[in-house]
């Protein structure tokens, strides 16, 4: 798979960053207006230096989509919405490559010298898209999200034309039980699937006494590492569980647990 994506000029690759999603809705009127969204379209409370580098955003209407890192930094990869003096310079329609341009040239022009906004390194050609890719695995980086240039954004749905893979082997679940057997665990679960009629299974257990673990309730969304997932459908070693405030529990999935090449794709950008 990774090759036919890097051989392919429809597809860049971005590196993956694990933060907490952060959607700014911004108004330049006259006075700066900056509300914050989270992966689930909820209001969160942003930054009040984001706030004060939103102020150099001309007059005009702005979405842009990024990932808060704990040290402060938004690392952004999208905006859907960029309309300036009342002309619209890019929406949700137009196609990403376009998008992720204008998104540049706002991030150099206007947070060049300032490391609180990043744009999110990526790699458009085929040979930079595997060396890109192999660095950040060398690296210990967390994964990459290729996407694809001439896909509109798509809010709130799965969608192919955004691929999330990861180098290190982890999971994202919720907690089934807590203290099963007498012992500090937490039992760990994924749905089958999207939709209604989708049904919980059973993926394993994790110490309660490591990582977030101590924090965890019944329903906790965590990211779990693992050594393996066996025939039987259970993770072999898992440690290491963190809360994922940003993610709800019904877009946690088995097909996560398949082989690359056999998994629906996960969407990064939604």
């Amino acid at each position: 798979m990774i090759g036919s994506l890097a051989t392919d000029p429809n597809w860049a690759f971005f590196q993956k960053y694990d933060g907490r999603r952060l959607i700014s809705e911004i108004t330049q009127d006259g006075r700066t207006t900056a509300k914050f969204y989270g992966r689930d379209g909820k209001k969160v409370q942003g930054p009040e230096r984001l706030q004060r580098l939103f102020k150099r955003l001309p007059t005009g209407h702005y979405i842009i989509d990024g990932e808060l890192m704990s040290d402060g930094v938004l690392r952004v990869f999208d905006a859907p919405q960029v309309a300036v003096g009342g002309v619209t310079i890019v929406n949700e329609g137009n196609p990403y490559s376009e998008r992720i341009q204008v998104l540049s040239g706002l991030c150099s022009t206007l947070w060049g010298k300032d490391k609180a906004i990043q744009l999110a390194p990526r790699a458009t050609d085929a040979e930079h898209k595997l060396v890109f890719f192999n660095w950040l695995k060398d690296h210990d980086a967390e994964g990459i999200i290729a996407r694809q240039m001439d896909a509109p954004y798509l809010p709130g749905v799965r969608s192919k034309s955004s691929i999330k893979i990861k180098f290190t082997q982890s999971v994202d679940c919720f907690v089934l039980r807590i203290g099963e057997d007498g012992k500090n665990n937490l039992v760990l679960g994924v749905y089958d699937k999207l939709g209604k009629d989708r049904h919980v299974v059973e993926i394993g257990k994790v110490s309660a006494l490591t990582g977030d673990g101590p924090s965890a309730k019944v329903g906790t969304v965590l990211d779990v590492q693992y050594l393996s997932f066996s025939e039987e459908g259970h993770l072999l070693q898992p440690v290491n569980p963190r809360l994922k405030t940003d993610k709800a529990a019904t877009d946690c999935l088995i097909d996560q647990l398949k082989p690359l090449d056999q998994k629906e794709v996960e969407v990064y950008g939604t």
